[in-house]
């Protein structure tokens, strides 16, 4: 390498500085002046193809020597006659060879930050596939229990159906009961009498019992009365006469057990 930072030229000067290559290089110049002069670089093997040959006061580049030798650069100021150049110019050579491995050394690096750069994508996007299959097994473990839910829930109302079809049932069949034991109870009456009674009869029990719709706390009523000894049928029928008077009815079936007994 060459260089000067306060290389005086004299009007009609040249300066001629061989550089030795030993072997095939990438040659890089900077030169600034305070006038224009004469700048050129080439092998002395090649005197007619300089590689560079400007006249300028600022220039900077580089170029390829192909082969070992001497490269020359000459800076001349004889296009003065009366004014000295002050130059600083820098030459200097780096060997091809140097220069393809630290270039083949930087697209290794480059290459080592890509792989590194997709391993780190790849990893990310191997995290959000395990948080997406996670979110997906959570939202199926849920669609799982609201199925179960669901399948309880349709039990549990078709159940109550069954529960009310019974009822029903039931209702129907105390109903023909009250009406046939106020029948009896009547047969002491006239004929024309009685069945005016028994047609009151059985629109009143009609009107009590159709119009009587039994929830959860009726059959809690009911059961308990029937806890304390007595039928089903005879507990509900109770229940219901008593307008679902849960103490009027256990008092009605004490009453009536007493008399008949």
């Amino acid at each position: 390498m060459w260089s000067t930072s306060a290389l005086t030229i004299p009007p009609g000067g040249l300066v001629e500085v061989p550089l030795v290559v030993a072997e095939p290089s990438i040659c890089q110049y900077v030169l600034a002046s305070d006038t224009q002069i004469g700048f050129q670089l080439g092998l002395l093997t090649r005197p007619t193809e300089p590689a560079i040959s400007e006249y300028v006061s600022d220039i900077q580049g580089c170029f390829e020597v192909p082969t070992a030798g001497v490269l020359q650069a000459a800076l001349n100021n004889t296009a003065s006659l009366v004014r000295t150049a002050k130059v600083a110019c820098t030459v200097s050579l780096k060997p091809s060879a140097q220069l393809k491995r630290l270039e083949q050394h930087r697209q290794q690096v480059a290459l080592q930050a890509a792989v590194h750069i997709a391993e780190r994508e790849l990893r990310d996007h191997s995290n959000k596939q395990a948080e997406r299959l996670a979110t997906e097994a959570a939202l199926r473990a849920e669609e799982e229990a609201l199925r179960e839910r669901l399948e309880m829930a349709t039990r549990e109302v078709v159940r109550g159906e069954r529960r009310a079809i019974l009822l029903r049932e039931e209702v129907t069949s105390l109903k023909a009961q009250a009406l046939a034991a106020r029948t009896r109870s009547s047969s002491d009456i006239a004929d024309g009498d009685t069945s005016v009674q028994n047609g009151e009869l059985s629109d009143e029990l009609d009107a009590d019992v159709e119009g009587t719709i039994l929830n959860e706390e009726d059959d809690a009523a009911i059961t308990r009365l029937c806890s304390l000894g007595f039928p089903p049928a005879a507990a509900t029928e109770a229940y219901l006469s008593c307008r679902k008077d849960e103490h009027r009815a256990a008092n009605f079936l004490i009453d009536r057990c007493s008399a008949s007994g």
